[in-house]
């Protein structure tokens, strides 16, 4: 169960996929009530934490086998997901008139990961047929898709890789109504073999965000305030600490450009620490740890300074429990014209069981903060709790998995921001 707001076609069918779409937004408004804070700039302590993570990591216990060659793979998969009972489709509070609808989403999706001579190709892709029973107007078709290729040349290897986001319902914690929303980004870059375990990189990522259709959102223009043009460019140093393990220290500058919104335009570094455990080690997935600064270019506007986390770590406990923790601490742009941006905190566990070789049972909880007003000494915030279970059965190929899943959010803003949110719903995973 990801955290977010957690896991295409190409731009010009998005017009066709509006054909399909109608949209009813709802403003709401009222008095803020403000919340004390502390201000965190300890950018030293940081520091101090990435570089232990990098210099102090020590190999997990039973985490020295090689990891295998590499090997074609085409694994496509089809799920149905979201097949039952929404209770507050729009997340509105009681003033809003919370409504429910039978909804379900089809997804066919691929993998693919294909050595040829020398050179490596690896993508995905996954269509979304979102559907709801009474509300045909939100009803959409979403896409997604990843693609990259990497070239080994002696001791270089270049890559560039690409990816195509066209999705409205891939809502996150701020914005609640289904926008229509197009991502595309490109990256490309080199990475130089120093030794039998050191690599350096250089890279450079180019991004855009678009939000199309009728974009007002709370008496904001999301294509206004969010439509953004970022470019990324870094360097990174690598150490493989066993054949399971490899630490790394990256270093990047960005540059954010906003042209319906030029008082938001910024730029600022990052520099990163990070622990990657690969997924034959004991435990698997990365954990990153850094300090961020932002300033706008609207020198108005307080700059932040500050640290920032993303950890996705799984760990399997005696072969049929397996453990997942996440957690995420950065900047994102906010949809309100008077913030500008927010910080986003969290934490997320995520326990499955296996109850013999079939049936498994898991559980998820998560709290998150979105915190405005960082230049203050007092912040304003909105809380986010989620909670759910899942029980399923493995037959074959196929899973059949029922779940139930709760979301709530309490807002220093306004009680029209405050609402709760039921799903009962079943799912269908169907591997080739």
């Amino acid at each position: 169960m990801p955290i977010a707001p957690a896991l295409s076609p190409v731009p010009k069918a998005a017009a066709t996929f509006e054909s399909l779409e109608g949209v009813f937004l709802k403003s709401r408004s009222g008095w803020c009530r403000v919340a004390r804070r502390r201000c965190f700039r300890s950018t030293r302590v940081a520091a101090y934490i990435g570089l232990a993570m990098c210099f102090a990591a020590t190999p997990v216990r039973g985490q020295t086998s090689a990891p295998a060659e590499a090997q074609r793979v085409i694994a496509p998969a089809v799920q149905i997901t979201n097949l039952g009972w929404d209770d507050n489709v729009f997340r509105v509070g009681e003033g809003g008139d919370p409504v429910g609808d039978f909804t379900a989403t089809v997804s066919p999706s691929i993998l693919a990961s294909i050595p040829w001579s020398r050179m490596q190709f690896n993508g995905t892709g996954q269509l979304d047929f979102n559907y709801f029973q009474r509300f045909a107007a939100i009803r959409s078709i979403d896409s997604d898709s990843r693609a990259n290729v990497a070239i080994a040349l002696g001791r270089l290897t270049p890559h560039a890789g690409g990816s195509l986001t066209n999705a409205r319902h891939h809502r996150n914690f701020e914005i609640d109504f289904p926008v229509r929303r197009l991502d595309r980004s490109w990256d490309a870059g080199v990475d130089v073999n120093v030794s039998a375990k050191t690599s350096i990189g250089v890279m450079v990522r180019r991004s855009r965000v678009d939000y199309t259709g009728d974009t007002v959102y709370l008496e904001s223009d999301l294509a206004s305030v969010l439509g953004d043009t970022s470019t990324v460019s870094g360097v990174s140093v690598r150490y493989a600490l066993t054949p399971l393990t490899t630490i790394g220290a990256e270093f990047e500058q960005d540059h954010e450009h906003l042209p319906n919104a030029p008082e938001r335009n910024a730029h600022g570094v990052q520099l990163t620490s990070s622990v990657e455990f690969r997924p034959l080690a004991l435990v698997s997935g990365e954990a990153r740890i850094g300090v961020r600064s932002r300033t706008f270019n609207d020198r108005n506007a307080a700059p932040f300074q500050g640290m920032v986390t993303r950890v996705d770590l799984s760990y399997t406990l005696l072969g049929r429990t397996r453990l997942t923790l996440r957690s995420q601490r950065d900047l994102s742009y906010s949809y309100r014209a008077g913030e500008r941006d927010y910080l986003q905190t969290g934490t997320e566990g995520v326990v499955t069981h296996r109850l013999g070789t079939a049936w498994d049972i898991g559980g998820n909880v998560g709290r998150f903060k979105l915190l405005y007003g960082l230049a203050d000494r007092s912040a304003r915030a909105e809380r986010v709790l989620l909670y759910g279970v899942d029980v399923g059965r493995t037959m074959l190929r196929s899973r059949v998995g029922f779940q139930v899943a709760r979301q709530t959010r309490s807002s220093d803003f306004s009680a029209g921001r405050e609402y709760e949110e039921m799903r009962l719903s079943s799912s269908v995973t169907y591997r080739f």
